[in-house]
């Protein structure tokens, strides 16, 4: 992906499958993924002993406000198979296996 085109005012011809970003705060106990794919972003938080993860739809809901999660199945299969592909890190801690096992 280029900002030439963009630049240029020209189409954007390549496009990714998915944005993905992760964020750790092991202080706090606290690590996030998040995906975006398409209309749709979800966000994997684990804390401390809780997990979550959220599904927002972003043409219709661009401040995230409501969680689609339990409404969309195949969009959430999707979004976890997005996160599985993320390669482990060197910090035992910013492993999400590691963080969910010990839980």
């Amino acid at each position: 992906i280029s900002f030439l085109p963009v630049l240029k005012q020209q189409p954007q011809t390549a496009q990714h499958r998915f944005l993905y970003w992760e964020r750790h705060n092991t202080n706090n106990r606290l690590h996030e993924q998040a995906v975006r794919f398409g209309d749709w972003k979800a966000i994997r938080t684990v804390k401390a002993d809780k997990e979550k993860v959220e599904l927002f739809n972003l043409r219709e809901d661009p401040s995230e406000a409501r969680d689609v999660s339990a409404k969309n199945a195949s969009t959430m299969k999707k979004a976890h198979e997005y996160f599985q592909t993320r390669r482990r890190a060197a910090i035992l801690e910013w492993n999400f296996e590691s963080v969910t096992s010990q839980n």
